[in-house]
């Protein structure tokens, strides 16, 4: 049958531990007690002596045979140790026989009981003054004699009757004049080396110390001497043993930060890594149609076009062109006076020999008209191809003005759109710096917004709807978080955004050092991707 109350080879007391001025609670500890007045709680306070303490112990379940904790009011200091042991005075409470017949769980209880018992007399036996083997029962009893002498055994044999407890007394007092002593010839020798001029005086009073410790080393002797060593290397080991402690705790603190530390670092790098592995494919020599790890393109998705020297990004259905270089393309600056007036002439197709109100203008067939001339009717070619409405006085066309309006005009007369000068369209990218929160206007298509370390202060950089500010299709933003400034919060307005591979929609938050970048796929609809992007 089952053993109903088990008891383990054990001694019944728990490992010493400190306290730490918080803690009242303690345990459970590991030997079960049957009454909770079985327990007695041992503290010993820094430079003193193990004495039991007040404390109220609690059975952890209702259990005949179960686990405690006990209670300690007010919180042991951290210089105090403790130890809990089990000290059971037994009792006969109750019978083991019920009705003419034994009771089987009381005999078991009551027979657990005495082996407790029996487990505590050992432990405090071995920890009691021993007899020598074959020693006679009076040699066990311990007399002090009128002298008061004790007799004493060390190393498991009679070493003598040692020091009266008066010699014993004396020499601790004498030890504590040595101390005392000492401590004036360490006092005595630092005003020596200070105070030159008074060295004298600092020797007669070494001198006198030195005489009393030498007087008072030779009344410690024997144990007491003994004793004192071994207090002395007691204190010595505590505090190494505490130096350990506090170095060995400090070092695995250390060992923890950096171990957290380190898992946070290759995480967000192996994050960073895998999204920005997932968007980039790479040099390619001809457009992709399955990502690095053979899944279906998705929007966001970039590869370099090592065939044709660009960059390319998915839109959801085709590859496109990531952004345009400026390298070659005219633009009008200053309404075209910042070119050469033959040079841009030529470039808008009107060029040739022949001027009208000081305009140069191309005939067709390479005709040249010398000199200024009033026509009366339209000039007939061979080819017939000749007509008044290709001849244009710009001078009537611009109405002289260098603004908008002339580029409107010339856009009318000759059929083609004249491009505003426009300081985007540039190999550069363009930054537009902001250090509060911020709504995109729609010159920053094709820029990138930049949060300066200076601002430590979380922001919100908003796009518009559509509705309020219709980017171009295609239009890219990119967004720039630089190192040390607070965290941004990119949010669209009303209009959808997408996180580029989960597909999530809202805002998103970029941290310090991140890089992100949103492109307008549709009307309404935005996909965004990036590093340090969550």
């Amino acid at each position: 049958m089952t053993q109903p109350f088990p008891l383990p080879r054990e001694t019944r007391e728990s490992a010493p531990f400190d306290g730490d001025g918080a803690t009242t609670v303690f345990g459970p500890f590991g030997f079960k007690i049957f009454d909770t007045v079985d327990v007695t709680v041992l503290a010993k306070p820094e430079d003193g002596i193990w004495a039991p303490i007040a404390a109220t112990v609690a059975k952890t379940t209702a259990d005949a045979f179960a686990f405690f904790t006990v209670t300690i009011a007010p919180a042991p200091a951290a210089t105090t140790s403790l130890v809990v042991i089990g000290d059971r005075v037994q009792q006969r409470s109750s019978d083991v026989t019920r009705g003419g017949f034994i009771d089987t769980d009381e005999l078991e209880k009551e027979l657990s009981k005495l082996g407790l018992m029996a487990q505590e007399l050992r432990r405090d036996g071995n920890r009691s003054l021993r007899l020598p083997p074959g020693s006679a029962a009076e040699a066990g009893i311990i007399e002090p004699g009128s002298d008061e002498r004790v007799p004493f055994w060390q190393d498991g044999r009679l070493r003598g009757n040692g020091p009266t407890v008066t010699k014993i007394e004396e020499a601790q007092s004498w030890g504590e004049a040595a101390e005392a002593a000492r401590d004036e010839t360490i006092t005595a020798r630092n005003i020596t080396t200070a105070a030159r001029d008074v060295t004298t005086a600092a020797r007669d009073v070494t001198t006198a110390a030195r005489d009393v410790t030498i007087a008072a080393r030779d009344v410690v002797i024997g144990l007491a001497a003994q004793v004192d060593e071994d207090a002395d290397q007691v204190t010595a080991d505590r505090a190494v043993v505490q130096d350990d402690k506090v170095t060995t705790t400090f070092a695995a603190d250390l060992a923890v930060a950096a171990q957290a530390a380190t898992e946070a670092a290759r995480d967000a790098t192996l994050a960073a890594f895998a999204d920005f592995n997932s968007r980039y494919l790479g040099a390619l020599e001809a457009a992709p149609t399955l990502d690095n790890e053979g899944n279906p393109l998705d929007a966001g998705d970039l590869y370099f076009d090592s065939t044709l020297g660009k960059m390319y990004v998915y839109t959801g259905s085709i590859w496109t062109a990531a952004y345009v270089s400026g390298d070659g393309v005219a633009l009008l600056v200053n309404n075209g006076s910042d070119y050469n007036a033959a040079t841009f002439r030529l470039n808008l197709d009107l060029y040739s020999t022949a001027q009208i109100d000081g305009f140069t203008v191309k005939l067709t067939g390479n005709q040249t008209i010398a000199g200024i001339k009033t026509f009366s009717s339209a000039p007939v070619v061979p080819d017939g191809s000749f007509a008044t409405s290709k001849i244009i006085d710009f001078n009537s066309v611009v109405d002289g003005r260098a603004d908008s309006r002339a580029d409107a005009r010339i856009a009318a007369a000759v059929g083609v759109t004249v491009q505003a000068h426009d300081p985007q369209l540039s190999s550069l990218i363009r930054q537009n710096s902001q250090s509060a929160a911020y709504t995109l206007q729609l010159t920053d298509g094709g820029k990138h917004l930049l949060h300066p370390a200076a601002d430590t202060t979380a922001r919100t950089f908003t796009i518009p709807a559509n509705a309020s500010v219709a980017f171009p299709i295609g239009t890219a933003i990119t967004f720039i978080n630089q190192n040390g400034a607070g965290v941004i919060t990119i949010a669209i307005t009303s209009d959808t955004m997408r996180l580029a591979g989960a597909g999530t929609t809202g805002s998103r938050t970029l941290a310090a050092n991140g890089i992100a970048t949103a492109i307008k796929i549709a009307a309404t609809e935005w996909i965004i991707s990036g590093v340090g992007l969550t």
